[in-house]
C-alpha cells in the first residue's frame, strides 16, 4: 500500500500525451470550411486581379503622358505633385 499511494499521485500529475486544448462546442461542417476557403480564394484573386489592372492602368497613363508632353516630363511632373 505504501508504494501504490505514491504511484498513484504520481500517474495522475503526469502531464497528458494528448493535446489539451478545449474541444469546440460549436463545431462548422466541413462543408461550411471549404465553401469560406472557395470564398477566400476568390477575393484574393479578384484583389490581385484589380491591383494588376490598377499598375497596367498608371503605366498607360504614364506612357500616354509621355507621348503627349516628351519623355520624362510626365516623371518631372509626378514627382511635383
Amino acid at each position: 500500500m505504501q508504494l501504490i499511494l505514491p504511484l498513484i499521485v504520481f500517474i495522475w500529475y503526469l502531464p497528458p500525451a494528448h493535446s489539451q486544448r478545449k474541444k469546440r462546442e460549436d463545431r462548422v461542417p466541413w462543408q461550411t470550411v471549404v465553401e469560406l476557403q472557395r470564398i477566400f480564394r476568390e477575393g484574393n484573386k479578384r484583389a490581385l486581379d484589380i491591383e494588376t489592372f490598377t499598375k497596367q492602368a498608371a503605366i498607360r497613363q504614364n506612357e500616354v503622358a509621355e507621348i503627349k508632353e516628351g519623355p520624362g516630363l510626365s516623371f518631372i511632373k509626378n514627382i511635383q505633385k
